[in-house]
Order: C-alpha cells, then sequence, then structure tokens
C-alpha cells in the first residue's frame, strides 16, 4: 500500500501468469505513468478497464502481443485518461484502430503511435491524427493490411511534427502515397520511411 502513490513505471512484459486479478490490482498505483504488458497473455478486458480508468496519469502504455484484450477495454483509455503520448498495441489481434482515433482526440501531448501487426487497423486512425493530433512524431502501422494511400494523405500537411512512419508491408499502399510523402512541405520534418 505504501508505493501506490508513489511508483511510476510498472513492467510486467512477460509475465504470463498474470491475470485479472494481479493486473486489478494495478489499479490501485494510481501514480503510474509507465506501464508495460507486453506479451502477457493472462490480461484481459475487465481488469484493463479498472486500470485505465483509475491510472489517469498514463504517458506510456505498450499493450503488445495481447491475445484476450479487445476494443471494450481500450476505449477507456481516450474516456479516462488525457496524458497519453507514447501507445504500443502491436501484434493485439482483436484491437481495430478506434484507439488511436479515441487518443488522437483526447490527448493533446499523444507523440508515438504504434500497431504493427493490427490487420483490422485501416484509414481512420490516420485521418484523425491529422484532423486532431498535431504532435505526433512516430506512427508504426507495419503489416496494417487495410492501410491505404488515403492514410497518408489524411495526415499529409497536417502532421508537421513528423519524424518517422512505418508502413512496411502495407500491401494497399500504392503510387499515390508515395507521390504524397514526397510533396513538398507535406512532411518537413520526416527522416524515417
Amino acid at each position: 500500500k505504501k508505493c501506490t502513490n508513489t511508483l511510476r513505471s510498472l513492467d510486467m512484459s512477460h509475465c504470463l501468469k498474470i491475470g485479472t486479478e494481479g493486473i486489478s490490482a494495478v489499479a490501485l498505483l494510481t501514480g503510474l505513468t509507465k506501464l508495460i504488458l507486453d506479451r502477457a497473455t493472462g490480461v484481459d478486458d475487465p481488469a484493463l478497464r479498472l486500470v485505465f480508468k483509475e491510472c489517469n496519469k498514463l504517458e506510456h502504455l505498450s499493450l503488445r502481443d495481447l491475445p484476450r484484450v479487445t476494443n471494450i477495454s481500450v476505449n477507456y483509455i481516450g474516456k479516462f485518461i488525457n496524458t497519453i503520448q507514447f501507445l504500443d498495441i502491436s501484434n493485439t489481434p482483436q484491437l481495430t484502430g478506434s484507439i488511436f482515433n479515441e487518443v488522437a482526440q483526447m490527448c493533446p501531448r499523444f507523440r508515438v503511435a504504434r500497431g504493427d501487426g493490427c490487420y483490422l487497423i485501416d484509414d481512420v486512425p490516420l485521418i484523425t491524427m491529422g484532423r486532431c493530433c498535431k504532435t505526433i512524431e512516430e506512427v508504426s502501422l507495419a503489416n496494417c493490411v487495410k492501410i491505404t494511400s488515403l492514410a497518408l494523405r489524411g495526415i499529409a500537411n497536417k502532421c508537421k511534427m513528423l519524424t518517422t512512419i512505418n508502413l512496411a508491408g502495407c500491401i494497399k499502399i500504392d503510387d499515390a502515397a508515395l507521390g504524397c510523402l514526397c510533396e513538398k512541405g507535406a512532411f518537413p520534418n520526416l527522416q524515417n520511411i
């Protein structure tokens, strides 16, 4: 109980035996700013909803490779937390881009979005980022097969802070996307593609 307000960072990645009870206890750590649950495959929606409701100071959140997590819990992030700067949902198969939509609209300091291998993510999150999120610096959506050139058009000339974008394996990207990337002034800080 003594660390519930003072603990700032918790990394429980690869903790395969952590389940609902353990993750529910994390909700008591209301001072957390960084939470990493990568490959903690016992993590599920009911416990995460409680964490997102109570730990509203989170800035760095990594939820990679969590097969039991769905939009039911992660959409709570946008409802209760407005401090997210880094969000990684890579290879969490049941998640769509709706979480990036929520965070882009609700978190004014959102800088890093990673969703590599999330096959359900489409163009909408990037279009939303272009409309709402001027602070985004890095977007990695490798192997998100629903992403098209419209996504790049959605952030061109809008996300001026963008330095890195990874769309490797996005099989619907075409010549129009390359043209958009090369458009003068569209991405003035872009360094890595």
